[in-house]
C-alpha cells in the first residue's frame, strides 16, 4: 500500500470530520458532536421509549467511530423494540465482532433468534452461552441462560425443538444455582415437567412458585439500599405480580393434565 504523506493525511482527516458532521445535520440530528454525545443522547431517548428517534443519534456516533460498540449495541435495543429483527440480528453481530466477551450482546441475540421464530439459532446461542457461563463461573447468568433454553423446549409450539427430559434437567440446574430463590425459573420447571409428563411434579413446582412470587421473599425484587436498587426491587416486585395470574392459569392446565405452550412461539 503506498503511504499518504503526513500534510495530506491531515488534510484527509479534517474532510472525514467536517463530511461526518455535514452528514449529522442533514440526519436530522445536531452537528458537531462527538461519537460519544451521540450515542449518550441516543441512549437518553432510548431510556424515554423513543427507538425511532434514538436510532438517529446512534447511525451519527457510528459514522463518527465505525467501530464504536455500544452505539451499535444501542442501535440494536433500538431496533428490537421496534421489532426489527433482522436489523437487529446485523447491530448484535456488529457489537460481538467488537466486543465479543459482551453477555448482554449474545444474550439479546439468543431472545431476538427466538422471536424471529429461529429456534436452531437461538438453543445455538444459549448452548454456547451456557459452556461460557460455566467456565467463568457466573452462576447467575448461568442460571438465566438455562432457564431461558429450558423454557423453549419445554413449550416451544413447534415440536421438534420440544424435550420434556432435557428442559426438566435444565430447569433444575437453574433452580439450584439461584438455591430455588426465582419463582420464574420454578415456573420454568414446572412446565418443562409437564412436557415430560409428570404433572404432579409440574403442579406441585407451579404452587411453589406461586408461593415464592406471593411471599415477596423472590431474591430478584431484593432491595440493595441504594435509591436505583430499590427502584429496580418495586419494579421486579411488580412484575412478578403481574405474572402471578399466568402462574394460575397454567396451575388449573397440569392439573388437567395438560402441558403448556408458549403463545408467543411459532
Amino acid at each position: 500500500m503506498r503511504a499518504v504523506p503526513l500534510v495530506l493525511s491531515i488534510l484527509l482527516c479534517s474532510s472525514i470530520v467536517s463530511l461526518a458532521a455535514s452528514n449529522a445535520s442533514n440526519s436530522g440530528v445536531p452537528g458537531g458532536w462527538s461519537a460519544l454525545q451521540y450515542d449518550n443522547y441516543g441512549n437518553d431517548l432510548l431510556n424515554k421509549n423513543k427507538p425511532v428517534e434514538a436510532r438517529k443519534y446512534f447511525d451519527a456516533a457510528i459514522r463518527i467511530e465505525p467501530t464504536r460498540w455500544t452505539a451499535y449495541y444501542n442501535r440494536a435495543t433500538a431496533f428490537r423494540l421496534e421489532k426489527n429483527w433482522k436489523a437487529a440480528i446485523n447491530d448484535l453481530n456488529q457489537t460481538l465482532r467488537f466486543q465479543p466477551a459482551f453477555f448482554q450482546a449474545s444474550w439479546d441475540r439468543a431472545l431476538t433468534y427466538e422471536s424471529m421464530g429461529d429456534y436452531t439459532s437461538a438453543i445455538k446461542e444459549l448452548s454456547s452461552l451456557a459452556k461460557l457461563t460455566y467456565q467463568v463461573a457466573e452462576p447467575y447468568q448461568m442460571a438465566l441462560v438455562l432457564n431461558q433454553r429450558a423454557w423453549i423446549r419445554a413449550t416451544c409450539s413447534n415440536a421438534s425443538f420440544r424435550d420434556g427430559k432435557t428442559a426438566v434437567e435444565d430447569a433444575k440446574k437453574a433452580c439450584d444455582l439461584v438455591k430455588w430463590k426465582r419463582a420464574q425459573y420454578i415456573d420454568t420447571l414446572a412446565a418443562a415437567s409437564a412436557e415430560a409428563g409428570d404433572f404432579d411434579s409440574a403442579v406441585r413446582y407451579e404452587q411453589q412458585a406461586i408461593d415464592l412470587s406471593r411471599s415477596g421473599k423472590d431474591d430478584s425484587i431484593q432491595k440493595t439500599g441504594s435509591i436505583g436498587g430499590d427502584k429496580l426491587a418495586v419494579m421486579m416486585a411488580n412484575k412478578l405480580q403481574q405474572s402471578l395470574p399466568s402462574y394460575f392459569k397454567r396451575l388449573e392446565m397440569y392439573k388437567q393434565h395438560h402441558p403448556y405452550r408458549d403463545s408467543s412461539t411459532k
